[in-house]
């Protein structure tokens, strides 16, 4: 048991990090004003999908090693209490971005400022809620000074601390590729989309044949 429990947590470490750097990548390009284009977005938003259900998959069979789903053993646990609580923020979030936030993302909006705000919102939810697990997974020592209540004291000032960021940084770039026409290519900084080819022109049809 303990050497499938080594294994677990290093599948778990291994796609979190994989997680987050995914999400800090793609909050990097919006925080550059470079928004990832449509295909972008749709690629990201397939590997986190993948990402997550790997984490919960192998953060449930760590729980079950632990407390054999043993809800007075749960219960006990501060720290676990603490990170279930933000997985499940993070989970209903994670929904909702890819329901209807990837969606909204990639084509231009009558009402740029509200969808903005709201994505924005999400935005802030997401990465908080991601940091914050990185933080529940080495805050071991933290957990007899804290406690259930103080992480989660602390989750909601960093909750706080972002959204107020995200609303004031994130979304007036939101705001404006929402107003702007939907990306359709993937392209390098600075660049611009591929054109299609020209259609060619009759007379050369002729001289072709001739």
């Amino acid at each position: 048991m303990l050497f499938a429990r080594t294994f677990l947590v290093l599948v778990h470490l291994v796609l979190f990090a994989l997680a987050l750097a995914t999400v800090l990548r793609a909050d990097w390009q919006f925080l550059r004003n470079r928004p990832p284009s449509r295909r972008r977005l749709q690629r990201v938003g397939r590997q986190m999908t993948w990402w997550f259900f790997g984490l919960l998959a192998s953060g449930a069979a760590l729980v079950w090693i632990d407390t054999g789903f043993s809800p007075e053993r749960i219960l006990a646990s501060q720290k676990l209490l603490a990170k279930l609580s933000v997985v499940s923020v993070m989970a209903l979030n994670g929904v909702l971005l890819h329901l209807w936030g990837l969606a909204a993302l990639q084509r231009p909006s009558g009402q740029a400022p509200r969808t903005a705000t709201w994505l924005a919102l999400m935005g802030a939810v997401s990465t908080t809620s991601w940091v914050m697990a990185s933080l529940l997974g080495i805050g071991k020592p933290l957990t007899p000074l804290l406690g259930f209540e103080g992480f989660m004291a602390l989750y909601g000032a960093g909750l706080l601390g972002a959204a107020v960021v995200s609303l004031a940084w994130m979304r007036p770039i939101l705001v404006r590729h929402l107003q702007g026409p939907p990306v359709l290519f993937d392209t390098a900084p600075g660049s611009l989309p591929a054109l299609p080819p020209a259609p060619r022109r009759r007379h050369e049809g002729r001289q072709l044949a001739t």
